[in-house]
């Protein structure tokens, strides 16, 4: 995300929150804090470095199709918990999402919470999480910061582990199938 980006989303909460300490007890302070919450929703990742858009139905329906049914998944940025849960329904495997974002976090655990056994979610970076007992990672990230993962994913990964990407595409990582319509790629750190 560009600096000038950042800055806009925190001057307009800066802005936002100024009016709620005006208003406070009003009907006004309760609307404007409505909209600092679903701005921090919308928009609080970018100053982590990376923005959130759900993946599409028909995304999540083919990576579900390349994991196997005793994969341990990863979900890196794992929003709201929508991939993990359909992971998790369709292939009963293991899954472990990834948030940094506090709020989504709780949404993905709130989607997830029947399965105890085999889900959890990590609040925290993808960054400090190893993801060396990962059989398929999931990134559905801005190709800047895929570009910065690469390496953490070729340093880390086991041989035969694959990496799925929705719409971005990893560089240094060998390019096993492609899904063009939905935009879905498999990698593997092996050729």
């Amino acid at each position: 995300m560009t600096l000038r980006y950042k800055f806009s989303v925190f001057f307009i909460l800066f802005i936002l929150f100024t009016v709620f300490l005006n208003n406070i007890g009003s009907i006004a302070s309760f609307v404007v804090l409505s909209f600092i919450f679903f701005m921090l929703f919308k928009y609080g990742t970018v100053f982590f470095g990376s923005s959130w858009k759900p993946m599409k139905k028909g995304a999540i329906e083919k990576v579900s199709s390349i994991i196997g049914r005793n994969d341990n998944v990863y979900d890196i940025g794992c929003g709201d918990g929508r991939v993990l849960s359909h992971a998790r329904k369709s292939k009963n495997c293991r899954v472990t999402g990834i948030e940094i974002d506090p709020i989504k976090c709780i949404i993905s655990y709130l989607r997830v919470r029947g399965w105890k056994k085999d889900v959890s979610i990590v609040f925290g970076s993808m960054y400090r999480k190893s993801l060396r007992d990962a059989d398929v990672i999931i990134a559905y990230l801005p190709q800047t910061t895929l570009d910065e993962l690469q390496n953490k994913f070729l340093s880390e990964m086991k041989k035969g582990s694959r990496v799925i990407t929705c719409v971005s595409v990893c560089k240094k990582l060998c390019l096993v199938k492609e899904f063009k319509k939905d935009r879905v790629y498999v990698y593997s750190n092996t050729k």
